[in-house]
């Protein structure tokens, strides 16, 4: 588009140029383009006269037309034209030359060295050799291997640089240096000549004998001499079993005929004379050990007079619980003074004053200091200062019958309710610890059952009351009592240790919901309750 542009202009310049006068007459330049290496323009040419005039002469500008590129050993070359007037020219392009790789090989023992040329240039191929390197030749080390029994000598050729190898100057092989050795036959291998050679591995046997018979020594006097072989060890009561040994290779006979018995060695009593250590009996116990075993074999009979301890000095003095303890003026031992003797008899009287562990009082048990007994190491405690038992605090029943101590957390079910276990049973208990195993957890057990009625100003009467104080287990009697109304309502309650008997006590309770605590009675027979007005009442037992 830009050459189009530059040649419409030129054309345009051309028609202008061309109405110019010179020298009295009008120029025309020609609309091609006279050029040469450097520069182009438009010639004037006028009919019939010559001019020397030119028009629009100016220096090429050129842009590359075409590339071929120079290899390794061939040149390239750039034609490039001119964008106003076409003008082309062409560069040559020097030939690159090869970028040689060299690979050296080094000469071996057989091979001669070489250095190898390679363009690096993709395409080119070109390969070529210099600096060749005569071979080496082999570098010889002798080794000579003497001759053997068994095989010939020579002088190994190794060469120290590649795997050749060559043998010369062969020796024969040398004679065997034999020596012999005689074994004499025994009662338990037979006898040879062995031959082995002096220089070599080599060996061979000849002139093999038979075994000898083995020799048992059986004379009177085979007892007491070194023999026979004890088979089976002689005990206090029982015989062994022995059997000869040859003299000759020390085998022992398997023989019945090679064996005889050796006598039981009798029991050895060692005998310990009745003392006063012993109780007065006479001790006998048999000191043997047979094959590893201790005899066991004993006797201890009675033997008449008087074999006591004798006190000496005191060891333990007598406490209120334990016998004085003394040390035996004959054998030395310790031992605690006899019942019915005047000497070190304990007192039987406790002095309990070291005060210990208190025990502080609960909702269901009283509270109590324990003292220890000051007689000596006597160990012996009391429980004495009893602090009364407080009052259990019971919340709300829940919907499941439950109502819970606030202060021991002990529970307690609605007894109008019936309970059962996992395995079917009824199973009431209370107290501390609770022995019949009943469930911790109520809820789903229990079937609530609606809570007995309370008429206004009306005696509500409850009997058959009965309470155990030990653990507060329940046999059919009530631990709590739980009252309720609509509104604040005031209660009188009267509390009588039996059903025919005095009260023990009665008190007056206010609210919509009061519990009232039966367990800090040792025995309730009955229980009598007023309201001013209507209300109703639930009976708790611990669980």
């Amino acid at each position: 588009m830009k050459k189009r542009i530059i040649i419409a202009l030129s054309m345009l310049c051309l028609l202008t140029l061309a109405l110019v006068s010179c020298g009295g007459h009008e120029h025309a330049f020609k609309v091609e383009w006279e050029k040469d290496a450097t520069d182009h323009w438009h010639k004037c040419e006028v009919a019939g006269e010559a001019c020397s005039e030119v028009s629009e002469k100016s220096a090429h500008t050129f842009e590359v037309k075409s590339t071929t590129d120079a290899t390794c050993d061939a040149k390239g070359s750039k034609v490039e034209s001119c964008t106003v007037c076409g003008y082309e020219k062409t560069t040559e392009l020097a030939a690159l030359g090869h970028d040689l790789n060299e690979e050296v090989i080094a000469p071996t023992c057989l091979e001669t060295g070489i250095t190898n040329l390679s363009c690096k240039r993709e395409g080119c191929g070109y390969t070529a050799q210099k600096n060749p390197v005569a071979t080496l030749g082999h570098d010889l080390i002798e080794n000579v291997v003497e001759p053997t029994c068994t095989a010939g000598g020579y002088t190994e050729l190794k060469c120290s640089r590649c795997p050749y190898t060559e043998q010369v100057a062969a020796t024969a092989k040398l004679d065997h240096t034999y020596v012999e050795e005689v074994i004499a036959p025994t009662c338990t291998e037979k006898g040879v000549t062995k031959v082995t050679c002096a220089n070599c591995d080599y060996s061979m046997e000849k002139d093999e004998k038979d075994v000898i018979p083995h020799s048992f020594y059986k004379e009177a006097d085979a007892a007491i001499d070194e023999h026979y072989v004890i088979i089976f060890e002689p005990t206090c009561t029982e015989a062994g079993v022995a059997a000869y040994i040859c003299i000759n290779c020390g085998y022992t006979s398997d023989e019945e005929t090679d064996k005889f018995a050796v006598d039981a060695i009798g029991h050895n009593f060692e005998t310990v004379e009745p003392w006063c250590g012993n109780g007065g009996m006479l001790e006998k116990k048999c000191t043997n050990v047979c094959d590893g075993i201790a005899c066991t074999e004993s006797s201890s009979e009675p033997v008449e007079g008087e074999y006591k301890h004798t006190y000496g000095e005191v060891e333990i003095p007598a406490t209120c619980s334990d016998n004085a303890t003394y040390k035996c003026e004959k054998c030395g031992t310790s031992f605690t003074a006899y019942e019915g003797d005047e000497l070190g008899q304990k007192t039987n009287e406790h002095n309990y004053t070291i005060p210990g562990e208190v025990v502080p009082p609960t909702c269901i048990s009283e509270g109590y200091t324990v003292y220890g007994c000051s007689n000596g190491n006597c160990g012996t405690t009391e429980n004495k200062d009893p602090v009364a038992k407080g009052s259990h605090s019971f919340g709300v029943a829940s919907a499941q019958g439950m109502i819970t101590c606030t202060v021991c957390g002990k529970g307690y079910v609605d007894i109008t309710a019936e309970m059962v276990t996992e395995e079917g049973a009824v199973c009431i208990c209370g107290g501390d610890p609770c022995t019949c195993g009943a469930k911790s957890e109520l809820e789903g057990y229990v079937k609530p059952k609606a809570p007995e009625a309370i008429t206004a100003n009306t005696e509500f009467v409850k009997t058959e009351y009965t309470l155990s104080d030990g653990n507060h287990a329940l046999a059919i009697g009530y631990g709590v009592i739980v009252l309720s109304s609509e509104a604040e309502a005031n209660y009188t309650v009267t509390v009588y240790a039996t059903a025919d008997g005095e009260a023990l006590e009665a008190f007056v309770v206010s609210g919509s919901n009061v519990s009232v605590d039966l367990y800090k009675y040792e025995a309730v027979g009955k229980v009598v309750i007023t309201s001013d007005s209507d209300a109703s009442v639930s009976f708790y037992k611990a669980v």
